[in-house]
């Protein structure tokens, strides 16, 4: 037989071909799940941002008429309750006072929607003192 007329096919074998799929899924197991929390941590500012629009809000509201409200839409240059994206819903509630009295101090929640009630953090609160905490352990502010 001759060995010239026997030319060697190049390409991948199906073990080969196999193996690196097999690794690819592997490494996308392991990298989705980190890609997912990462995804929410960045949306998380999302809610810190509409904790401070209200807050800043909450303020001209005070300087306008003596006192806070707790009606996130009467406050001045916000028309939803809900953060940009869609990922946080905005409530503020009376932290002391009665309903026969003026508010004299709010806690603003951001309560997480849709994909966000993931996040480790769970709701991030801000009061009108500026003490931000969060539901979850950890570091989230």
């Amino acid at each position: 037989m001759n060995t010239e007329a026997i030319k060697k096919v190049r390409g991948f074998t199906l073990i080969e071909l196999m193996i690196t799929v097999a690794i690819v899924g592997i490494l996308a197991v392991i990298a989705y799940p980190a890609y997912e929390q990462q995804s929410r941590k960045g949306k998380r500012t999302a809610g810190y941002v509409a904790l401070e629009k209200v807050a800043q809000a909450e303020e001209r509201f005070m300087s306008q008429n003596n006192t806070y409200t707790v009606n996130v839409l009467a406050l001045p240059g916000l028309t939803s309750t809900l953060s940009e994206g869609g990922n946080y819903d905005v409530t503020i509630v009376r932290t002391d006072g009665g309903a026969a009295n003026p508010v004299v101090s709010w806690l603003a929640t951001a309560t997480p929607q849709g994909k966000q009630t993931k996040d480790t953090c769970g709701a991030l609160h801000l009061s009108s003192t500026g003490q931000k905490t969060a539901d979850g352990p950890g570091k989230c502010w």
